[in-house]
């Protein structure tokens, strides 16, 4: 039997009320209906040029965040959950990882870095949480903020930061594919043209790179300075 596009819709709607009723009556089961992580490393200079920063990390790319994310927008940007405990973020969890943390997750905005790690975990990591608990989530990110340094990869391919300097942002991408994986597709994003970031997909093991399903925010050419 097939269907007209108008029943087809009335289908796709029936279908999607109740994925929003099985979310809203076991919130735990939808937390980890994420399909792939996205690991956002940002530049902090450009950061900082638009915000204020108390101390700015040199010559490297920072973690933003590693967000358990979906090709559809059905997830909500915060997930909610009804269990406090899963909500909380606690700092004996992390406290062997914080050396490592201040170094690869530092707070820009010159709040304390717990605050962000916090942030982060109750605005992102709880998406992944019947995969990963809140110590492991964080092992995650570091191992893969640790595997490639994306300010070395791109000073190999002859693109290091200047003064009023620009970049084909294919350059930049192929870059990163050439050292990581063909398949990477990193997506990019800029503040008033600059880069802000480099964001990489992986897998929902966090081990596999994959491509991002779009490129970011970047025109052609990015303004990379120090």
């Amino acid at each position: 039997m097939k269907f007209t596009s108008s029943k087809k819709q009335v289908v796709a709607m029936k279908v999607l009320v109740i994925i929003l009723f099985i979310c809203f009556i076991f919130p735990l089961p939808c937390l980890a209906s994420y399909q792939f992580f996205k690991m956002a490393e940002q530049w902090p200079p450009t950061f900082c040029r638009n915000k204020h920063c108390s101390v700015i990390p040199p010559g490297k790319f920072t973690i933003h965040g590693l967000w358990p994310s979906n090709q559809t927008s059905l997830r909500s940007p915060k997930c909610v959950t009804k269990d406090p405990q899963l909500q909380k973020f606690t700092k004996a969890m992390i406290s062997k990882l914080e050396t490592q943390l201040d170094l690869s997750w530092p707070n820009l905005k010159g709040q304390s870095n717990e605050q962000f790690w916090a942030y982060e975990w109750n605005a992102h990591g709880i998406c992944s949480s019947n995969m990963f608990n809140q110590t492991q989530y964080f092992e995650l990110a570091l191992n893969i903020w640790s595997r490639y340094d994306l300010f070395d990869i791109l000073k190999q391919e002859g693109i290091s930061p200047g003064i009023k300097v620009s970049y084909d942002i294919t350059k930049i991408r192929n870059a990163i594919r050439k050292h990581i994986n063909l398949n990477v597709f990193p997506q990019i994003h800029c503040v008033n043209s600059e880069l802000l970031e480099i964001r990489l997909c992986l897998d929902q093991s966090g081990n596999t790179y994959i491509r991002c399903p779009t490129p970011g925010n970047c025109g052609n050419t990015v303004l990379w300075e120090p």
